[in-house]
């Protein structure tokens, strides 16, 4: 005698349990050792996202923290990682697009005068301090460093302040490391390095 075959309407058999899609880990968890180098700039939600605070600006105070990182990158010459970056901050701000990196410095330290309030200079500082350590090592580092400073002295931070901001990127950036390492350890990708 011939079982009658029950089928669902979209044709798939209910005695059968539907087969699941594989899940796809993200490329970080993938990357392996590669971790240690620092932030893959397509890793997704797993690379170093320094803009934690940039929401407490404005809309006119986020575009010249966008001038600022744009010029800072430019320096020399925008790579994959500050690309990434940018993106990132870009996403976080809901804005479109990013504005175009300003050729001169004088452009930017001119237009800082919206970024008066103490707690919009410690933002846009901090930020731009994150930026700066976070895109790594790089032929134009000092240039980079020069210019967060005279966007320090523009805004009328202290050098002590400014020394503080350094030293809280450069903690959050090294904890991120440990961070990869811990997960690199976890995932069984740790081949010795």
């Amino acid at each position: 005698m011939a079982r009658a075959v029950r089928r669902y309407q979209d044709g798939r058999d209910p005695d059968r349990a539907p087969a699941r899609p594989a899940r796809r880990r993200p490329r970080c968890q993938q990357a392996g050792p590669d971790l240690r180098n620092g932030p893959s700039p397509r890793a997704g939600a797993c690379r170093f996202d320094p803009a934690m605070f940039l929401h407490f600006l404005d809309a006119d105070q986020q575009q010249r923290f966008f001038e600022a990182a744009n010029y800072i990158a430019a320096i020399d010459g925008v790579d994959d990682r500050e690309e990434a970056l940018l993106e990132a901050a870009r996403i976080e701000t809901g804005r479109d697009a990013l504005p175009p990196a300003p050729s001169r410095p004088e452009e930017v330290l001119r237009d800082l005068r919206s970024v008066a309030s103490p707690v919009a200079r410690n933002v846009f500082l901090l930020e731009l301090t994150g930026f700066v350590v976070a895109g790594g090592d790089s032929r134009g580092r000092e240039r980079e460093l020069a210019f967060l400073d005279d966007c320090g002295e523009a805004l009328g931070a202290s050098e002590e302040q400014l020394a503080t901001f350094k030293d809280f990127a450069r903690r959050s950036f090294e904890v991120y490391r440990v961070g990869l390492d811990l997960i690199a350890e976890s995932s069984g990708t740790d081949e010795g390095a």
